[in-house]
């Protein structure tokens, strides 16, 4: 199991028929350990409400928010930003034996679970994680572009000291 930045780890065997329900918010700690391990500037809060049910098939679904600071890939200026999502996923226990491969395009997701346990909060890190921007821009609208050959006025570029080492 790995090793998690915000561990709530449940056991499957104590999970009723009804289901249990789950609110987790991480310590400031906690967000500190999770927004360097995503790379972000910082998190400043992460908060989920997570169902699980079943036993040999558990269902965990539910919704997290996070509020998050990225860094500009253009300007590289810090913002903030609010992450809101669902998920609902399918764990199973592993049989140890092979199985065919299901290509099923409308078929659930089905992780498979290795133990009686279940760590929802790294879990919910993982989500975090999936629901990240890859390119986070300050203002949506912003494009990085550099025309060559364009004339330039007097100004520092940055790579004008390049231009030295061609010569």
């Amino acid at each position: 199991m790995i090793k998690s930045e915000m561990p709530q780890v449940i056991d499957i065997r104590n999970i009723p028929d009804t289901g249990k329900v789950f609110d987790l918010k991480a310590t400031p700690e906690q967000l500190k350990a999770i927004a360097n391990r995503l790379k972000l500037v910082d998190l400043k809060s992460l908060t989920a409400h997570v169902e699980v049910k079943g036993q040999t098939r558990i269902k965990v679904r539910g919704t997290f928010e996070a509020r998050v600071t990225y860094q500009c890939v253009v300007t590289l200026e810090p913002f903030e930003e609010s992450i809101i999502n669902s998920f609902n996923t399918v764990f199973e226990k592993s049989s140890r034996q092979e199985t065919e491969l299901d290509l099923d395009m409308e078929a659930e997701d089905i992780e498979p679970l290795e133990s009686d346990y279940l760590d929802i909060g790294e879990y919910i890190i993982q989500q975090l994680s999936l629901s990240l921007d890859l390119f986070p821009k300050k203002n949506k609208g912003l494009v990085f572009s550099y025309e060559e050959g364009k004339e330039e006025d007097d100004t520092y570029h940055p790579f004008d000291k390049l231009k030295i080492l061609k010569n």
